[in-house]
Parts: C-alpha cells; structure tokens; sequence
C-alpha cells in the first residue's frame, strides 16, 4: 500500500488574503486535492494496465475514490484486487491446442482449454474439469 500525504500551511494564505481568504481557501484546497487524486488514479490505471496486458476499463472499478469534502480536506485512493478472467487480457484467441493469452505480459498456452459464448451472451475461456462435457470451469 502506497500512503501519500501532503501537508500544508494555509494560515500564511488566509493572512494575506484577510477575510475573503477565510471563505475561498476551503474550496480551493478542496479542488486541488480532488484533481491530485484524480490525476493519481488515472496514473494508476494506465500503469497497472500496461503491466497487467489488459484494456483499462476491465480494471475501472479496482480503484475507488473517495474525494475531499470542504469541511473534510482529506482524499483516499484505493486498489483493489480482484481475480480477471482469462478471456479479458489482451490477444486472448483460441488455437486448436488450446487458448493462448499474454496475461502479465507472458505468453502462454492453456492447453485443453477453449473459447465459447455459454447463457445469456456470456463469452470466456473454460476447461473441462473432466472427461465429460459438463462441468466446466472458467478460467
């Protein structure tokens, strides 16, 4: 886990700008926090996706955000870690041995195993978890 903290002192700033400060400098911290953490999880994202060989938008909801509010000038950026199907990394295709994926940037075939769309539309890599048809496992 990465902990990231800013601190500053905003009393220099509220002095020189008097009263009107007082009211305008909440809001102003409160924006600059809110872009940061904005910014950071977007960094996060395309970094964690490049590495992980994936399109960004399969890894979207493993970074919740929870924003600064006025009275509250504190931000967190969390990540989340979930398992990710075989059939969502990039250049995921069926062969006849089996599917082959660059998961993690590392070129692999899984052998036995085979692409198909099963219920209402749903598309994934499975493997038989015996001789028999059924059942399957997605992988």
């Amino acid at each position: 886990m990465i902990d990231l903290n800013i601190r500053s002192d905003i009393r220099k700033a509220e002095r020189r700008l008097g009263e009107h400060g007082k009211k305008h400098i909440p809001k102003a911290a409160q924006m600059a926090i809110n872009r940061a953490a904005t910014k950071t999880r977007t960094a996060a994202r395309r970094r964690v996706a490049k590495v992980m060989n994936i399109p960004q938008k399969r890894i979207k909801d493993s970074f919740p955000l929870k924003k600064a509010k006025r009275n509250s000038l504190i931000s967190t950026l969390r990540g989340i870690g979930r398992p990710i199907k075989l059939i969502y990394f990039n250049g995921t295709r069926q062969l006849k041995k089996g599917v082959k994926s660059a998961a993690y940037n590392v070129k692999r075939v899984y052998k036995g195993t085979f692409i198909t769309t099963v219920g209402a539309g749903h598309k994934g890599a499975f493997k038989r978890k015996g001789d028999a048809r059924l059942p399957i496992k997605e992988l």
